[in-house]
């Protein structure tokens, strides 16, 4: 009786008190673990999601002028190769010879950052050309043309998506080519952090209004 009596007294022994603490710490370690993978998970969705509405919005940019281009010719510099085309969109390039290519850096990116590869391109841009090949060696008016051949532009390259609209940490990439009277295009894009692929439409094939599609 005397014990029972001491015990309602003094409250918890030693040993009930620790296995107590123990308890509570193992129930924040595991309510903190599950706050965590929420979290991780929330950011990955909120990415993706990102980057599957900026993957569209260049999609729908350049589909808009992909069916209406004509006469494509393959410019080639430094053995890269870049399609342009003559725009008949009806948007602000129509009428002129361009072609898409990658890298654009943030508006914020200093030269020490574009030195050391801090700063990434993450915008696709619209690339003028103000000169017609003069010769022409297919049925689809196609040939492959050097530096010197189609000159590149006066006009500086522009934004086809302003990159202080882009969600930081996201690099788009366009890939076109032009054959048997069609288009091919893959828009995609990566995380900056990892290279890993957020989104991609996949190979597309474009064809342009009043180009036939020939025979594979």
């Amino acid at each position: 009786m005397l014990h029972g009596k001491l015990r309602k007294e003094n409250g918890f022994t030693l040993a009930e008190t620790l296995v107590a603490v123990v308890l509570i710490g193992l129930l924040c370690v595991v309510l903190g673990g599950g706050v965590i993978v929420i979290r991780d998970s929330s950011e990955k969705m909120t990415k993706t999601a990102n980057a599957q509405i900026l993957m569209s919005s260049i999609v729908s940019r350049t589909r808009t002028e992909l069916q209406s281009a004509s006469d494509p010719v393959a410019y080639t510099s430094d053995g890269t190769t870049l399609w342009s085309f003559v725009s008949n969109s009806g948007t602000a390039y129509s009428g002129l010879r361009i072609g898409f290519s990658d890298g654009s850096y943030p508006p914020d990116a200093s030269a020490a950052d574009i030195a050391d590869g801090t700063a990434v391109p993450h915008t696709i841009l619209v690339r003028y050309f103000t000169r017609d090949p003069v010769s022409r060696t297919d049925a689809y008016n196609v040939k492959t043309v050097t530096v010197n051949e189609l000159r590149t532009p006066t006009i500086q390259p522009t934004e086809l998506i302003p990159s202080a609209a882009i969600t930081n940490g996201m690099i788009p990439s366009v890939d076109y080519s032009f054959k048997n009277g069609c288009f091919v295009l893959t828009v995609t894009v990566k995380d900056k952090n990892d290279s890993t692929i957020l989104a991609s439409s996949g190979e597309l094939k474009i064809y342009p209004a009043g180009m036939a599609a020939a025979e594979e």
